[in-house]
């Protein structure tokens, strides 16, 4: 007997099938009723709920559920919890990640206690620490307090960049590349901080290479969460928000005429150029391309995706080297959800972006 097919017609199949899952709906929550704090019950009812389409209840019970592993201190597993479903609307702070900053090795290892202590310069809440266009070559941690970091837009307007808690560092761009300092540094409340003296710390970076390489990071980490903080669409996300998309994006480099996305190509990431020029191209009936709209440093592509199926508009290219962050869309989800005003803002920017290609496009010669 062929067990493979199926002669039953397609309605009745769909309406035992939908018994089945309402009778597992109906089972996991009453083991749920019963067993309220078992993290597999409450897991598996809340996927059925979202196979059947309640998504606010599956929300309420994966927050339960998040809150559970949290209260255990079970902090890998909730954070799992958070990447895999982003209707939760939980952003990790960077905070929570619990990684100290191996800079502050400097102080303990290599500086000394006196030193640090004779160092120490106190700077009043709204006074500048440094500013943008100052040549620098040296770093500073900050002991106490919180400092701000800015930069003016073509308007003249500040914004604000990144936020420095304290135990942190602030000024490692100009430390790994002397020059005009890239913004302004300012007191977001009164603080103390220490500016490192450089001859002697970076001798001791370049003899323990786990701490230049945690620099690079650093640095690469507020070079993101700036161009981010300045991005039309996100730059009214809360700090932290802005901070956690930089921190679970990963950096991929393209060489010159590279395809990095192909016309139609399903976009399940969101992209933001760092570094180099990108731009759309189009083949006209010869097989040459033409470039239809070359791409801002910061701009965002995909981000539609975090509100519907979307794919790439035309090839998408490297002209030149370029460095591409890939935000994973479960993270980009995860702070739509947190933060309801930036679903708008994605669709208008969406409406935008759309209105702006079909003029391109219409501009092209066919030929």
């Amino acid at each position: 007997m062929d067990t493979d097919t199926d002669d039953t017609p397609l309605p009745i199949r769909r309406e035992r099938k939908a018994k089945s899952e309402n009778e597992q709906l109906e089972v996991y929550a009453d083991l749920v009723r019963i067993y309220p704090d078992n993290p597999s019950y409450l897991r598996r009812y809340a996927e059925l709920l979202l196979e059947a389409g309640r998504a606010t209840t599956a929300t309420e019970v994966l927050r339960r559920l998040h809150q559970q592993l949290t209260e255990q201190h079970q902090d890998d597993k909730a954070r799992q919890l958070v990447r895999e479903f982003p209707i939760i609307g939980k952003v990790i702070a960077p905070d929570e990640e619990g990684v100290d900053d191996p800079m502050m090795q400097i102080l303990e290892g290599n500086l000394g206690r006196l030193w640090t202590l004779a160092n120490q310069r106190k700077v009043r809440e709204g006074r500048h620490i440094c500013r943008e266009g100052e040549f620098g070559d040296t770093m500073f941690i900050v002991i106490k307090g919180e400092v701000a970091v800015f930069k003016k837009d073509e308007r003249g307007r500040a914004i604000l960049l990144n936020l420095i808690k304290e135990g942190d560092i602030v000024g490692e761009g100009a430390f790994l590349n002397p020059g005009p300092r890239g913004a302004d540094v300012v007191a977001n409340k009164d603080s103390v901080v220490i500016e490192l003296p450089r001859k002697k710390t970076l001798e001791f970076v370049l003899n323990h290479p786990h701490l230049q390489q945690g620099l690079e990071i650093k640095a690469e980490l507020r070079h993101m969460t700036g161009l981010i903080s300045v991005n039309g669409v996100l730059r009214d996300i809360p700090m932290h928000m802005r901070q956690h998309l930089a921190g679970e994006a990963r950096i991929k480099h393209y060489p010159s005429r590279t395809m990095i996305h192909h016309a139609g190509e399903e976009l399940t990431e969101v992209d933001m150029l760092l570094r180099g020029k990108a731009a759309y191209v189009m083949k006209n009936g010869a097989g040459e391309r033409s470039i239809l709209e070359s791409l801002r440093i910061g701009e965002l592509i995909g981000d539609t995706s975090a509100l519907f199926k979307a794919s790439c508009p035309a090839d998408l290219m490297a002209l030149e080297y370029v460095s591409m962050a890939h935000i994973p869309y479960a993270a980009f989800k995860n702070v739509v959800e947190a933060y309801p005003p930036l679903r708008e803002d994605l669709f208008r920017h969406a409406e935008e972006q759309r209105a702006r290609f079909m003029r391109q496009v219409s501009r092209k010669p066919r030929g």
